[in-house]
């Protein structure tokens, strides 16, 4: 099931993912064929198959895929990135929710840590090992905890995304609530 609000197309959600992570010309070409990997495995799930082949993308699967290239780009297996924004998607649709209104609690940072050396690796054929993920608001962190493996800095994510949907909807404001109905 697809997300409810605006609904972009493939060309369109490369042209916001090179702008949300800023990547340089000659690097869409592997940003594209992460993009059908993440396709062949059925990711993000609910992707809209209009007429014609076309899949629409929908404030849910743009958060989702920002989640899993944000884990990817630290050297997180796709397998394991997939599997854990998956199995944790309503911890870290809560945290963009609240990062995304600019209301009560802002800045989350969701912690990534592995639950073994595997986790950064590929896992068995049955199943990629998962991610531990906590979230974790500033008036609960702590002087002297250990480092977490991988940080992922919610409320920026999701006000880069907001930006760039703006960037290539036609009329969509950047002030619009895109995930505060995210499930």
């Amino acid at each position: 099931m697809n997300s409810s609000g605006p609904q972009i197309g493939y060309s369109q959600l490369v042209k916001l993912l090179v702008t949300v992570f800023g990547v340089p010309e000659q690097g869409e070409k592997a940003l594209r064929a992460r993009l059908k990997n993440l396709q062949a495995k059925n990711f993000p799930p609910g992707v809209n198959l209009g007429r014609l082949g076309r899949v629409a993308y929908g404030p849910r699967e743009v958060a989702m895929l920002g989640l899993v290239l944000s884990l990817t780009s630290s050297f997180v297996s796709p397998d394991v990135a997939v599997n854990t924004v998956l199995k944790e998607w309503k911890l870290l649709a809560e945290a963009l929710r609240e990062g995304a209104r600019g209301k009560g609690r802002v800045g989350a940072l969701a912690t990534f840590r592995a639950n073994a050396l595997g986790s950064l690796g590929k896992g068995s054929k049955k199943q990629a090992p998962v991610m531990d993920v906590v979230i974790r608001w500033p008036d609960e962190r702590k002087k002297g905890q250990p480092g977490p493996l991988i940080l992922v800095d919610l409320d920026d994510l999701a006000e880069r995304l907001v930006k760039g949907m703006s960037g290539v909807v036609d009329g969509l404001a950047e002030n619009t609530p895109l995930f505060a109905e995210l499930e």
